[in-house]
């Protein structure tokens, strides 16, 4: 399955533009079922864009719909996304018994750790205080462990899959210091946890970065993927 981006917080619009597209199966193979969920509130899907909670919610359901029609081998689910569909993948791995791997290319990592960096540096750095105040406009006060902040983030001690994180250091949309936070607490929990920064890479590693990103896809399902034992 493979996710796109979209909003961190819930949008009154409908049939926003999505960056999905027939290029999105180029990869596809024959022996898998590959899925690319279309969230609400996005191109022809009806209803308003939701929340980050919403939008994982509705790629479950999207999961679900198709093993109702078509037979998948148990434990046998593969989940790729980017940006907010990075988080996406993440999120479900807490949900979800039957992931075998993740992949999350500059993902947005919950709202419990865009916030602990968000109160940390909004003194210093403006990008940090814009961060928090939409936070707080749509959130309220930051607690990360009230309901409200549980809901919109990843509880990275339920993730116990292979999980491959990729993230650029030049990101204008996802802080690369969100994404270390969020690894240096997964790690502890997921042994098969990887973060690999890219020095200089921005938002979503295309360009010149696109080569090394395969590469290191390639690797990972290389140890991970059909047939491999871990």
């Amino acid at each position: 399955m493979s996710c796109h981006g979209g909003y961190d917080t819930s949008v009154d619009e409908t049939h926003v533009a999505s960056p999905t597209s027939a290029m999105d199966l180029e990869y596809a193979q024959s022996g898998f079922i590959t899925l690319i969920p279309e969230y609400r509130g996005y191109a022809n899907s009806g209803g308003t864009v939701p929340d980050f909670n919403g939008i994982t919610l509705d790629t479950n359901n999207a999961i679900k719909a198709i093993q109702s029609h078509f037979q998948v081998e148990p434990n046998h689910i593969y989940l790729e996304g980017a940006s907010m569909g990075g988080g996406v993948v993440l999120k479900l791995a807490t949900e979800r018994n039957d992931i075998r791997s993740v992949i999350a290319i500059s993902p947005f990592v919950g709202w419990d750790e865009e916030g602990k960096w968000a109160v940390s540096a909004k003194k210093q750095n403006p990008r940090a205080l814009s961060e928090y105040n939409a936070m707080v406009d749509h959130y309220g006060p930051f607690k990360p462990n009230s309901p409200t902040y549980e809901k919109e983030s990843i509880d990275y001690t339920k993730i116990h899959v292979p999980a491959l994180i990729l993230q650029g250091t030049d990101d204008a949309n996802v802080e690369w210091q969100t994404v270390q936070l969020f690894y240096n607490d997964l790690k502890p929990t997921d042994s098969y946890a990887k973060l690999i920064l890219f020095p200089g890479g921005h938002h979503g590693l295309h360009g010149k970065y696109q080569q090394a990103v395969n590469k290191d896809i390639s690797e990972w399902y290389t140890k991970y993927g059909e047939g491999a034992s871990f």
